[in-house]
């Protein structure tokens, strides 16, 4: 069996680190008042479940096949998209008990994000 080579594996570690960090921070800025939300409520926490067991998972099939060309590339794909799915889980694909109004934000003050970038129209 040949071993990957060296820049795989240290890709490999750096994109493990950067998704664990930014697993983190997610879970940081939920129990802070950062204002994340995946915008089930109390279901968040369930959403909070769901990313630390995805995050293991890839975390165990990674060490696991550390050794192999596939198992690095196929862990690095992995992190890159739950890392997406992440993302789109705190945007668009909200929950409905705080929905996705992206024209509505506020921003820090209780300014409307809307109208600080834009004044309302005259009627």
């Amino acid at each position: 069996m040949i071993s990957p080579p060296k820049i795989i594996r240290w890709i490999f570690l750096y994109t493990y680190f950067a998704y664990a960090i930014f697993v983190f921070l997610v879970i940081a800025g939920i129990f802070t008042n950062a204002g994340l939300r995946f915008g089930y409520g109390l279901g968040d926490l369930g959403m909070i479940g769901e990313h630390v067991l995805i995050f293991l998972i890839i975390s165990g099939f990674g060490y696991a096949l550390r050794k192999k060309w596939a198992g690095n590339i196929i862990a690095i794909v992995a992190m890159l998209l739950a890392s997406a799915y992440i993302i789109l889980t705190l945007t668009i694909w909200r929950g409905v008990e705080y929905p996705w109004r992206s024209s509505e934000q506020r921003a820090p003050g209780g300014v409307r994000l809307a109208s600080a970038i834009m004044p309302p129209p005259d009627v």
